[in-house]
């Protein structure tokens, strides 16, 4: 029997124990997490936190991109990289000015606009970091803890509520809602 194999065996586990523990940790979503995304997680945090019902009114006629350059900003012009991301989304006010819609541009009248499972897509479509980033800032928005484990676990339910025939019209913030309804429940 090899010696060495017991040795690789602890280390592999010890990799896995410590893989699930930091999956597990609350994220932290300062300037220095923000810096560390890419821009599709960006982009999906934004329309998360946005489609949260606790967030703050909506700039009228800005985009996503509008309010990633804002808290790119912010982030650059921080000493410290402590500047919580939920709390300069909720200041953007400040930082972006509002702008007509674009003439002929699509407006979306109905609660949570054009976030449904069209845009979700199911586990083989859509983005899937940028399906994390809705996650994580919608759970951000509402002030839950958000560890990776309940944000995969999230994303899990809803690629799988999204693969069922006739839920491309339902909005995924309600059927977020619901799962994270029934959480509280249990707890």
């Amino acid at each position: 029997m090899n010696a060495g194999l017991p040795r690789f065996a602890g280390a592999v586990l010890g990799i896995l124990l410590f893989s699930g523990t930091a999956l597990a940790q609350t994220l932290q979503m300062n300037a220095s997490w923000w810096q560390q995304t890419h821009d599709a997680e960006r982009t999906g945090f934004v329309l998360g936190f946005y489609d949260c019902p606790e967030a703050p009114e909506k700039i009228r006629g800005a985009t996503s991109g509008d309010y990633i350059e804002f808290v790119d900003r912010q982030v650059q012009h921080e000493t410290r990289s402590n500047a919580l991301i939920p709390d300069l989304l909720r200041a953007a006010h400040r930082g972006i000015r509002a702008r007509p819609a674009l003439k002929g541009g699509e407006v979306f009248q109905e609660e949570h606009g054009w976030l449904d499972g069209e845009w979700w897509g199911d586990a083989t479509h859509g983005n899937s970091t940028e399906k994390i980033g809705y996650v994580e800032g919608y759970l951000a928005c509402e002030a839950r803890p958000v560890d990776m484990n309940h944000v995969r676990q999230c994303v899990d339910l809803l690629n799988t509520h999204f693969a069922t025939a006739g839920s491309e019209h339902d909005k995924i913030a309600k059927v977020l809602q619901i799962q994270l309804d029934r959480e509280m429940s249990k707890s």
